[in-house]
């Protein structure tokens, strides 16, 4: 299994393309047993704090989302990734 801070290297923001708002300041990865004990990954991926709620729209995470399952998939045996929003340490998604 990868790492996590291997995962975090290659889920570094400037690597995904990601759409320009709302602007990702950092994705953390951090190793995560589901509730069946499989090894899988959490993801948080922190918006810059000057954020506005209206930009917080599933509409506006989901191309973000997708793209960070799709870099996670192109790998052999990938974790799922349990993928979540946050302005700082508030968790918005």
């Amino acid at each position: 299994m990868v790492s996590a801070s291997e995962w975090s290297r290659r889920l570094e923001p400037c690597t995904l393309r990601l759409p320009k708002k709302p602007l990702v300041r950092r994705i953390e990865v951090h190793p995560y047993l589901d509730h069946l004990g499989d090894e899988e990954i959490e993801v948080a991926v922190v918006l810059d704090p000057s954020t506005r709620g209206t930009e917080c729209t599933w509409e506006r995470l989901h191309p973000k989302y997708k793209r960070i399952g799709e870099r996670v998939r192109e790998h052999d045996d990938p974790p799922y990734p349990y993928v979540h929003f946050q302005l700082r340490s508030k968790r918005i998604a």
